[in-house]
């Protein structure tokens, strides 16, 4: 799909899915307590996006989009064989928001636990550090560009019955 402001096409991405392309793309997703990976290689010009839901596989679940240990090693292959070498990759962080009211806020809330694991990632150093929006208490909107590794984020409050929360 494309649009009269910006020609580039644009791809929406689910929970589970990753997207990554070495051509001019527009990649979106919407987010709660899932984690959104933005991925730049700016030598190559190649760039993609992952969304899950937690950090770590769980039970044997062979559905590995949906956990970041998995989806970010298949990002970072896909972009591979787009012509990045891996290394020097930029990475974007959002979401991980605790969105959920009637559920008590701690560790072990989904959104809580995603923004542990990529924390936990950035302090390897594999990744040059970007912008990342992570936790609270608000949706997030994610537009990311594969050709020039800009994320732009709309924060969304979180809506119960009729009411919005209030931004922290």
């Amino acid at each position: 799909m494309t649009n009269a402001v910006d020609p580039r096409p644009t791809k929406y991405i689910h929970v589970g899915e990753f997207f990554a392309s070495n051509q001019p793309t527009i990649v979106r997703t919407l987010l709660g307590s899932c984690v959104a990976v933005c991925l730049f290689d700016p030598r190559m010009k190649v760039g993609g996006m992952n969304h899950f839901l937690l950090p770590r596989t769980m039970n044997g679940c062979k559905d590995t989009g949906r956990f970041g240990e998995t989806s970010i090693r298949a990002l970072v292959e896909r972009m591979r064989e787009m012509g990045s070498t891996g290394r020097n990759l930029r990475i974007q962080l959002f979401g991980g928001a605790h969105v959920l009211p009637h559920v008590k806020d701690g560790p072990s809330t989904a959104g809580r636990m995603n923004v542990a694991f990529v924390m936990e990632l950035l302090r390897t150093g594999e990744y040059v550090r970007g912008e990342q929006d992570l936790g609270d208490r608000v949706a997030r909107r994610i537009r990311f560009e594969t050709d020039t590794g800009m994320a732009h984020v709309t924060r969304l409050p979180v809506k119960i019955g009729t009411r919005a929360l209030p931004l922290p």
